[in-house]
């Protein structure tokens, strides 16, 4: 049980840190003044997405591009 407990507190901090590092990022696309644009195509993050996930870097389409590339 100790070791599942473990498991759990080492995935929960794992999230934590990419969710920390997503939204690093986010503060750094709004400094340069690239934030709401897609990293991938360039075209505009939708505000619909951007409400949902403010950090997100791609649009929809370049998501799901992405996410069937990876097989998912």
């Amino acid at each position: 049980m100790a070791a599942e407990a473990d498991d759990e507190v080492i995935a929960l901090l794992h999230h934590e840190q990419t969710e920390l590092a997503a939204t690093q990022q986010a503060l750094e696309r709004i400094e340069s003044g690239d934030y709401g644009q897609c990293t991938e195509c360039g075209d505009p993050i939708g505000l619909a997405r951007l409400e949902v996930l403010p950090e997100a870097h791609v649009c929809v389409g370049c998501q799901d591009m992405l996410e069937h590339r990876k097989g998912r």
